[in-house]
């Protein structure tokens, strides 16, 4: 088996199981505005779905659709701007970061974020 046709083998693996996991038993979303889809006209397809690994202009275009950081840059100014933060201190070495979270920001559930 050559490269390509192993790379199309584990795509179709990977999309199976990636839909399967989705289904789930109860029509009703968990939140309020859940389910849906977005669609885009762009170029390329986007390399990554991950935040912390967005290195392209594509997988960035559609992540800032369905998703927000902590903070944002104005493409006018170049200042920060609050996202989901509401406000941050930043240490004088520089080394630590102290971020203040909206009161309305949901998480999905998670042990992380019980408190």
């Amino acid at each position: 088996m050559n490269y390509y046709s192993t790379m199309k083998r584990f795509l179709v693996i990977s999309l199976l199981a990636l839909g399967l996991s989705a289904c789930s038993g109860s029509d009703k979303p968990q939140f309020e505005y859940a389910g849906g889809s977005l669609k885009m006209a762009i170029e390329i397809e986007p390399a990554t779905h991950v935040p912390r690994e967005v290195t392209d202009y594509y997988s960035a275009t559609v992540l800032t659709q369905v998703m927000e950081g902590l903070v944002s840059i104005d493409p006018k100014t170049l200042k920060l701007t609050p996202q989901i933060a509401s406000s941050w201190k930043i240490s004088d070495d520089g080394l630590h970061y102290e971020f203040v979270i909206r009161d309305n920001v949901l998480f999905h559930p998670h042990q992380e974020f019980s408190n």
